[in-house]
């Protein structure tokens, strides 16, 4: 398997980003409700840029995206249940 590597998200990431956020399949793991179209992608990519996101790239295709915790804003305690961890 193949290292990963992990590259400040750029407008240059649009069309790779399209294969994840564009997916019905994906996004309904996520907040969007909606896949994105191009232009919603470069979109989203202006939002992000000035935050630490970064893509994740393998073998030379972009598989996912990534953001530091720190800057994404923490849930709710109500909206938040921690699972135990198995024994």
């Amino acid at each position: 398997m193949s290292e990963l590597q992990y590259k400040n998200l750029d407008i240059c990431h649009a069309e790779g980003l399209s294969n994840i956020w564009a997916d019905a399949d994906v996004i309904r793991y996520t907040n969007m409700k909606l896949p994105c179209t191009l232009e919603d992608i470069e979109n989203r990519i202006e939002i992000f840029r000035p935050l630490d996101v970064f893509v994740v790239i393998q073998s030379g295709e972009l598989i996912g995206e990534v953001k530091n915790s720190a800057e994404c804003e923490r849930p709710k305690s109500a909206d938040y249940a921690a699972r135990p961890l198995a024994a």
